[in-house]
């Protein structure tokens, strides 16, 4: 018995991933997806795979030429596409001998391969197609006893009315089908098979619900088919099929979230996109960063699991309580009180402990707080995507440049040195069973602990009165003060107030750039807020050392 793996398109849908790697070695959990077809061929009882190659062919050839299966597995490259069809005739010499399965190299499944075979040898019919409901791909009609009847690409109203299954891209071939394949290539098996229906010669065998199958020919559902595939190993290997995946909202990063249920078991993922390369980037700093501050104790999801190609992060499930909804449901100050100081705590906590052994090199951004990054990231951030992008004020920047470089001299000047989350505020702490966690850690780098305080404390999701600040940072001072080195609270509270400032530009142009570029309207109502909260930040500094930006910030 032999098989045949088609994997020699181009893979489009899947681009521009598909353009580097091709389709069938796209990975899931560490393995490419047709080492799983292979596997279930083997189980089978299959005595020789081919697999027909075209697009980067060489990958496949040589992932290949590694495997020892105790079969023999022979590539076989096409110059020219040949379609299904064409695939089939041109090794009709190798796959005869007897009945032979055909599998589409783009799926994943946990379907008998067995179980198909057993169906097609019970008659004489030519062709055994593995048949589900999908309603996404529902296109084949059937007779009671198996027969299929047609394949309908465009149904007419009458037709949509009737049962349908979907075509799960796994068949098995009597050999005397091959005399069919007689056609010029390129062109498709379903050419074939439909000319045969008329004879009965073409059945389908439904696979019922009891098993798992995914198309992973988009990005889209790849990625799904990763999470599946991988959620299932962390819950003791419950069938993908049994998993519950619901997308979550995010905030302002391109990532995507999920919710993966099974039973009273839950985790969330976060998903940075397919990574055909791998280089430094977000998601691996998410990972190292995620797993350093574990190693340090620091309140945060834990990493149950993580996949390097489909770029996914399996972390422990926090609900969905920010710190912010907590906030605002809290009806006395003094509990406001009660619950910030567990969070300036926290922050204190992540920048003294979390430095110890933190490796810059996992920074995918810049691995400290400095001039540069606090220039171009925060101050025309900015101007750019706030003053010009979103009120469309013509001004030149080069004149504020002297300010600038104020700014950043004083924000580094007294810091107290540690690890900096960069973006330590309310929507970024969750709060479970009645303790903080942190969240979105991977941007942290080195930095002044001054500017996580200035995060927190100048947040206009929650927006605190003046009055809250004061007492928070005088807390910070009162508990911390001494261990920061040798630093007096002037020194401290310079640092922050200039902090406040450069964090505070930086929410503008983020918010201004997410709304008006991004599309998330999430984020505009707070634009306002964080306007008010830079004049109220900008008078706190000397007005002759930033004479412009104080003019232009109180105008606006």
């Amino acid at each position: 018995m032999k098989g045949l793996i088609l994997a020699a398109g181009f893979g489009t849908r899947l681009k521009p991933y598909s353009s580097m790697l091709p389709k069938p070695m796209f990975r899931l959990s560490g393995l490419p997806s047709i080492h799983y077809t292979i596997e279930n061929l083997v189980q089978a009882g299959c005595t020789e795979v081919f697999i027909n190659t075209h697009h980067l062919s060489d990958h496949i050839t040589a992932y290949v030429d590694t495997l020892s299966p105790g079969i023999p597995l022979t590539c076989v490259f096409e110059p020219e596409i040949l379609g299904t069809g064409g695939a089939i005739a041109n090794l009709r010499d190798g796959l005869s001998g007897g009945p032979f399965w055909v599998v589409n190299a783009d799926i994943f499944t946990t379907i008998s391969f067995r179980d198909l075979l057993q169906f097609h040898e019970q008659g004489d019919w030519l062709a055994t197609l593995a048949v589900h409901d999908y309603p996404e791909f529902n296109k084949i009609t059937m007779d009671p006893d198996g027969s299929i009847r047609s394949f309908l690409d465009n149904p007419t109203s009458n037709e949509r009315q009737t049962r349908r299954w979907a075509f799960t891209g796994i068949q098995v071939l009597s050999e005397e089908i091959l005399e069919y394949f007689d056609q010029e290539a390129p062109f498709s098996s379903i050419d074939v098979y439909t000319d045969l229906l008329s004879r009965n010669l073409v059945k389908g065998m439904d696979i019922g619900n009891n098993r798992y199958w995914a198309d992973i020919g988009t990005p889209e559902r790849f990625s799904t088919t990763s999470m599946a595939v991988n959620a299932s190993a962390i819950f003791d290997h419950s069938p993908p099929r049994d998993l519950d995946i619901d997308r979550l909202k995010g905030d302002g990063s391109d990532r995507k979230w999920y919710r993966i249920t099974h039973k009273n078991q839950g985790l969330v993922v976060s998903d940075h996109g397919i990574r055909v390369s791998d280089h430094l980037d977000e998601y691996r700093a998410f990972v190292s960063i995620g797993n350093h501050l574990s190693d340090k104790q620091i309140p945060v999801p834990r990493i149950h699991g993580n996949d390097d190609f489909s770029g996914q992060v399996y972390l422990e499930d926090l609900g969905d309580r920010h710190f912010q909804d907590h906030i605002q449901d809290l009806d006395h100050e003094g509990d406001v009180f009660k619950w910030y100081r567990k969070a300036c705590d926290t922050l204190v906590f992540f920048s003294q402990e979390g430095v110890k052994g933190f490796n810059p090199q996992w920074a995918f951004q810049t691995p400290s707080y400095d001039r540069a990054l606090i220039i171009e990231k925060e101050c025309l951030y900015f101007f750019n995507a706030y003053l010009k992008g979103c009120l469309s004020l013509g001004l030149d920047t080069e004149e504020f440049i002297e300010e600038f470089e104020y700014l950043a001299q004083q924000a580094l000047e007294h810091q107290v040195k540690g690890l900096m989350h960069r973006d330590f505020q309310s929507r970024n702490i969750m709060v479970h069973q009645d303790r903080l966690f942190l969240i979105d850690f991977q941007s942290a780098r080195l930095g002044p602990l001054q500017y996580d305080l200035a995060s927190l404390l100048i947040d206009p999701y929650v927006d605190l009165n003046a009055s809250m600040e004061q007492r928070l940072l005088t807390y910070v001072i009162d508990r911390y003060l001494d261990g920061f080195g040798s630093m007096d609270a002037h020194q401290f509270i310079t640092c922050y107030h200039h902090c406040c400032v450069t964090r505070n530009l930086q929410i503008l142009g983020a918010f201004a750039f997410l709304s008006q570029v991004k599309g998330k309207a999430f984020f505009k109502p707070f634009i306002p807020k964080a306007l008010k909260k830079l004049k109220f930040n900008i008078s706190r500094l000397e007005p002759a050392c930033v004479p412009r930006l104080t003019q232009i910030i109180n105008g606006l």
